[in-house]
């Protein structure tokens, strides 16, 4: 079999570097994984088989660690209250909304007919899958996702749980340097500092320092998202 190549990538952000993946792919499936993770033996079959149905459009796989460990509803998304719901290490296989970027599949076909990732998310990201996910959904309403729990990869440790609370706060760090606001920077940077003292690592505990910080000073720490509809984007954390 051919062995999979690296190629580095000059421009950063996560989303970038999986579109340059993508045009360096030859398949008519696209699978993703995260550097922090190891797949099953069974992983590309379990995703694979799905293809079989065409009216399959992405398949969403197993994460075992960090934050999908926690119980609730698979892969839910609500329109009305923009709130996302993970918990992709459920046993059972369903139908789900959105696909997770670190464990997914999906046809080449339909990640073109919408331009693959908005790069526009940058740095290492949180939520570029669920946009990249709802823009397929948009496009080809009568296609679907699944879930297949066989389909597993591991987090190695040290990593998806741990760097998410780094991630999200960047992600706010990012959205507010764009505006030039030094205050917003400064608040940022305080409430890592906080965290850190009070040697908090959970990583929603870690954004919720970070409203705190802002709200303290009247702020809204989430005011870049609202027109894009991202308000709540770490509500499910």
């Amino acid at each position: 079999p051919e062995l999979p190549q690296a190629v580095r990538v000059a421009e950063r952000g996560l989303p970038h570097a999986r579109n340059v993946g993508v045009q360096r792919a030859r398949g008519d499936v696209l699978l993703f994984i995260d550097d922090d993770e190891t797949p099953d033996s069974r992983w590309i079959e379990c995703h694979a088989r799905h293809y079989a149905d065409p009216a399959v459009m992405g398949v969403a796989g197993r994460i075992r660690g960090g934050y999908d460990d926690r119980p609730g509803r698979t892969g839910v998304f609500d329109p009305w209250t923009l709130r996302i719901g993970r918990h992709f290490n459920s046993d059972v296989p369903c139908r789900v909304d959105h696909l997770p970027g670190g464990n997914f599949s999906v046809r080449r076909s339909a990640f073109d007919a919408v331009g693959g990732f908005d790069v526009a998310f940058g740095g290492s990201c949180v939520g570029e899958e669920t946009d990249f996910s709802l823009r397929l959904r948009g496009r080809h309403p009568s296609f679907h996702f699944l879930y297949d729990p066989e389909a597993a990869i591991t987090i190695l440790p040290g990593g998806g749980a741990i760097h998410l609370g780094a991630t999200a706060a960047r992600v706010i760090l990012e959205a507010t340097l764009g505006r030039g606001r030094q205050q917003h920077r400064d608040l940022v940077q305080r409430a890592l500092e906080r965290a850190h003292q009070q040697g908090i690592t959970d990583p929603a505990r870690i954004v919720r320092v970070i409203e705190s910080q802002f709200r303290q000073a009247g702020l809204n720490p989430y005011a870049p998202y609202l027109n894009a509809g991202m308000s709540n984007i770490f509500a499910d954390l």
